[in-house]
């Protein structure tokens, strides 16, 4: 699978996960608590470890090149920084933001959702 494939894929999770955000927020919380903090902070450090990479990957050839070369360093900078939080501390973080109001998650999944939609118009033909 290439990394520009890898890149639209993360950027489409992400669009959908700003959609269930955005238009659901008690639902987003419940997916994030179903899951135990050493599963959270698994699956963000191989996440961003992989997204990382695949953006790096993926930024020659993209229409921004410079932009996605400093958001993979960015997230692996991310996945380092997760791996060192460890799941007490991710887990306190995920519950800060699950503790907030509706209208704030709403705003933040709009950004996300914007965010992952960017990273699939960065990667598409």
């Amino acid at each position: 699978m290439g990394a520009q494939l890898v890149v639209a894929i993360a950027g489409l999770a992400i669009v959908l996960i700003g959609i269930l955000g955005a238009s659901a927020p008690r639902q987003l919380r419940q997916v994030i608590r179903s899951f135990s903090p050493t599963t959270r902070l698994g699956t963000g450090i191989v996440v961003r470890t992989g997204l990382g990479i695949a953006l790096f990957v993926a930024a020659p050839t993209s229409r921004f090149p410079a932009v996605l070369a400093v958001l993979g360093a960015v997230s692996l900078l991310a996945a380092v920084s997760t791996a060192f939080l460890g799941p007490s501390r991710l887990d306190a973080w995920a519950l800060w933001w699950m503790g907030r109001t509706d209208p704030v998650l709403r705003a933040w999944s709009l950004v996300a959702g914007a965010f992952g939609a960017f990273l699939v118009y960065a990667v598409s033909a």
